[in-house]
């Protein structure tokens, strides 16, 4: 049981378990991973979940699977025999006995049909139909809807009694009878029939390749029908003796490149991959490279070399596909086969290991082995002297040209003329002949290891080689290739994949197309508008018009060409590493679509990851492994991919045959890799495999981390506002208090005491009595304490931190201290003045400025002084003038008054300069920056 999944992957069931194959890797499943039953009968895929496998299995019913078993659905003791899903996602399974309908979610089993004996195949037609075939009661059809399944009669198509229906493929579907007979379909209607009547074509499995062709299988080996015009079919079949490994083999899927897939009962899978190119093994020895190694005769016969034999192709598009060996005739003599030459009067010359050459004519057999007579030979030692040899030609007269290392070209003289023996080419010793040929001229032509390229040249009885023009198109690298179109232009290649063109007496150099660099050129075979190129990557085709050089689907490639060879029809004979290859261009299969490709492998730190839609990883998960594959059952060898990380990738990256890649450290980021594929025929993926994943910061990178910190800082810079405050609120009440207290207290206490000492002057003092003097000073020092007082009261009120206060209280005391002398002042402000001052700031300026305007009332003799403030930013400026008699600089700190303010200004971090000269006043200048 054979299955092709959406993908393009291969599910495989047999007596062992399952197998999924994508090309490259088999991957097992078995009763120890989950499967029911290691019988498995019949697969389906989910069309809900792609992906998802149903597997049924001879005893255990059915398993859905994905990546491991997720479920079973139990079908009794009945075997399941066949299985199918519709449009509407409903799972159809056939048993022994009955035909079960599962609901879309693989549950809720109806039993549709009972009773019926085997139902061996369920084919899903559309969104309509569904065939069923029955033991019992034969072919059975069901409409489809929503509602359900409705029982119809197709009459024209269950008289025809089917057995085997096949897949639905080119929008028809083919049946077989048991009579060897087949019908087409399309939806309910039968389009074509194929009527042979001949039980040999009793048909164990069929395959559909469209209406005009299909598969099956035999006791015979399997069978190919191609239906042409007016009807008319051929029937061509292929057995052990084309190369099948046993004779009962069955077709059982046409893929996605339209493979065919076949198993055999004791051999395994089998894989047609193109029916435009033969293969035959030329065993049991190793090829021996030599572009000389394939020709075909008038009839069409193929006929090739190797160490095991000569090998006889008849032409298989004419007869069956058979090929016969002829051993060499003298295995210690003449050695095996390794070049041939059909030459103009039908003899096949065929060129020994050991040097010989011998000329056979051949007879040919019908349905067996021709046999070939022998009409001369010439043998090394003998008619010409030992050494390498490398190839040969032969001119109408019969002149046979022969390469050997050791002689350079040597000519056997043609034995009908009279004069036997050989002639050394003058000029030829150090050629090193790797090729020659003899054009439609006559003209014979000899290539070397050394790049030149010559004519040998007849003068009277005797040869000479002459160097052809210039020939430093070929780099020194060995010519390897010679072959002649119909316009007698002659193809010459080098082992450097140049290719030249020798026309109307001039050598032009073709431009190199990419796919010919770095390859050997060793042979050529023209065929109309194009030149088939056998190279050391395979079988390429060049158009000659454009200079194009492609793989085409259906070609032999991964594997070097040494020899190709034109056959009549248009065909081409190839020998190949593989083998032999009869090769069809006309049956060329054009690319059937772009290349599937998906990520098989996803692995993180090492660690393998399911493949979801979008994969989370940690911040520690940063070394990411990627392999991905086309899936492809040809010519992977060539595939090609290019992939993107986006967003580390700003392009995509080169063709690679690399099929993984791994990116390390990774950042934190979303990420999306996405990958395509590129055939040997240029097609890329127009779809790019893609998965998506993230990786996330660290924890204390990540938004919920950072907003919890931010809040937590925010809810403790909050406290310690409020804190800051309330400690704040309460340092101004505890200000307050004091103030209030000092007013109250103390303020009245100190106000007794003046007012009692006032008392006391006002009475008769006597005389002599000292107690007047001293209630002189009590009732001074009363005044200034009280002074000193109101002036601690005012800075710890907070009521005073405001500038405007401050300001305020400088004014008035300068009032109080200038104009009961008559001294005139000013008071300077800006228009925008701070908020507030801090308390013990403000109480330091005050006194310092309140010592400066008591300094210039009593001891300048001043008229005039002048107050002056200014702010810049967060700077404040006090400056006091006045215009006395100033005093020298010297003595600026000799007053304790001087030292007291520059102590004060220190205390707060302010800055105070005094500048005064003899006549000239003085200047007391304050700066503080306000915090």
């Amino acid at each position: 049981m054979i299955h092709q999944d959406l993908k393009g992957i291969m599910w495989i069931g047999s007596y062992d378990g399952l197998s999924r194959y994508d090309g490259y890797t088999f991957i097992n499943k078995s009763i120890a991973d989950g499967l029911p039953s290691n019988h498995i009968t019949a697969i389906a895929e989910s069309r809900s979940v792609p992906g998802t496998m149903f597997i049924g299995t001879s005893s255990g019913g059915i398993a859905e699977y994905d990546t491991s078993v997720r479920r079973l659905l139990s079908t009794g003791n009945e075997a399941v025999l066949s299985l199918a899903v519709d449009h509407r996602g409903v799972l159809w399974c056939g048993t022994s006995d009955r035909l079960i309908r599962f609901g879309a979610d693989a549950d809720a089993p109806v039993d549709v049909l009972k009773g019926v004996g085997n139902v061996q195949q369920i084919r899903v037609d559309g969104d309509s139909l569904l065939w069923v075939t029955t033991k019992r009661f034969g072919l059975q059809c069901f409409l489809l809807s929503d509602d359900g399944e409705t029982p119809v009669s197709v009459p024209a198509v269950q008289q025809f009694d089917p057995i085997l229906i096949a897949e639905r493929s080119g929008g028809v579907r083919w049946m077989a009878d048991r009579n060897g007979n087949f019908i087409c379909t399309r939806d309910t209607a039968i389009v074509r029939r194929v009527i042979t009547n001949n039980t040999r074509y009793h048909a164990l499995s069929i395959v559909g390749v469209d209406s005009s062709s299909f598969w099956f299988g035999t006791v015979h080996g399997i069978a190919h029908v191609r239906i042409g015009d007016a009807g008319k079919f051929t029937v061509r079949t292929y057995g052990q003796q084309n190369g099948l490994p046993e004779q009962v083999v069955l077709p059982v899927l046409l893929d996605h490149e339209r493979n065919l897939w076949m198993r055999s009962f004791s051999k395994g899978l089998v894989i047609l991959s193109d029916e435009s190119v033969l293969t035959y093994p030329l065993t049991p020895a190793p090829l021996v490279m030599n572009n000389a190694s394939a020709v075909t005769t008038a009839d069409g016969t193929a006929w090739m070399t190797s160490s095991g034999g000569l090998f006889e192709i008849p032409d298989p598009w004419k007869n069956s596909a058979e090929h016969y060996v002829h051993p060499s005739p003298n295995e210690s003599a003449y050695g095996f086969a390794n070049a041939l030459l059909y030459d103009h009067d039908g003899s096949l010359w065929v060129k020994y290991w050991h040097g010989a050459l011998v000329q056979y004519s051949v007879k040919r057999n019908a349905s067996q082995r021709s046999t070939l007579v022998k009409r001369s030979e010439r043998l090394p030692g003998k008619d010409f002297p030992k050494g390498s040899y490398a190839c040969f030609t032969i001119d109408r007269q019969g002149n046979i040209f022969y390469g050997i290392d050791e002689y350079g070209v040597i000519v056997l003289r043609a034995r009908q003329y009279g004069r036997s023996g050989h002639d050394t080419v003058r000029g030829s010793s150090d050629i090193r002949p790797r090729v020659m040929m003899v054009d439609s001229a006559g003209t014979v032509w000899c290539g070397g290891m050394n790049g030149d390229l010559y004519q040998l040249r007849r003068n009277g009885d005797r040869w000479a080689a002459v160097r052809y023009g210039d020939t430093s198109v070929f780099s020194g690298h060995t010519i390897r290739a010679m072959a002649e179109e119909a316009d007698g232009t002659v193809w010459v290649g080098s082992s450097a994949g140049r290719v030249a063109l020798l026309r109307n007496d001039s050598l032009i150099r073709l431009p190199q197309h990419p796919l010919l660099r770095f390859t050997t050129i060793w042979a050529f075979a023209h065929s109309g508008d194009r030149v088939f190129i056998g190279t050391s990557k395979g079988l390429l085709v060049m158009d000659k018009r454009s200079g194009e050089v492609t793989i085409p689907n259906g070609t032999i490639s991964g594997n070097a060409v040494y020899a190709c060879h034109l056959m009549s029809g248009g065909r081409i004979a190839a020998v190949s590493e593989e083998g032999g290859h009869l090769f069809d261009p006309s049956m060329l299969s054009s690319p059937t679509g772009t290349p599937s490709i998906v990520i098989s492998s996803f692995m993180v730190n090492g660690v393998e990851q399911a493949i979801g839609e979008a994969v989370e990883l940690g911040s520690g998960q940063n070394t990411c492994s990627v392999e991905f594959l086309a899936v492809t059952y040809r010519d992977r060898h060539a595939l090609r991919y290019s992939y993107q990380l986006r967003p580390v990738d700003a392009e995509w990256q080169r063709w690679t045959a690399q099929r993984a890649v791994t990116f390390a450290a990774l950042a934190p980021g979303d990420y999306e890799f996405s990958v395509k594929a590129l055939t040997l025929q240029g097609v890329q993926s127009t779809v790019a495999a893609r998965i998506m994943f993230t990786i996330l910061p660290p924890v204390w990178q990540r938004w919920w981390f950072i907003a919890a910190v931010l809040l937590a800082v925010g809810a403790v810079l909050t406290l310690a506002y409020r804190f800051r405050v309330e400690r704040l609120l309460e340092v101004e009440r505890l200000r307050s208090r004091i103030a209030m207290d000092l007013h109250d207290e103390i303020g009245s206490t100190l106000g007794g005491i003046s007012v009692l000492s006032e008392l006391l002057k006002n009475t008769e003092p006597r005389p002599g009595d000292r107690a007047q003097h001293m209630l002189d000073r009590i009732g001074i020092s009363a005044r200034q304490m009280m002074e000193a007082m109101s002036d601690i009261v005012w800075a710890l009120n907070p009521q005073n931190d405001a500038m405007e206060q401050f300001i305020s209280r400088i004014r008035t005391t300068a009032g109080e201290i200038f104009e009961p002398r008559g001294i005139g002042y000013t008071v300077t402000t800006p228009a925008a003045l701070p908020g507030t001052l801090p308390m013990d700031a403000r109480r330091h300026i005050y006194l310092i400025v309140k010592e400066a305007l008591h300094n210039s009332a009593k001891h300048s003799h001043c008229a005039a002084a002048g107050i002056v403030f200014d702010v810049n930013g967060r700077s404040l400026m006090v400056r006091i003038s006045d215009n006395g008699k100033g005093f020298p600089a010297a003595q600026d700190a000799s007053g304790n008054g001087l030292r007291n303010m520059k102590a004060r200004a220190a205390l707060i971090g302010a800055d105070v300069r005094i500048t005064s000269e003899p006549g000239s006043g003085t200047v007391v200048t304050l700066h503080y920056h306000i915090t």
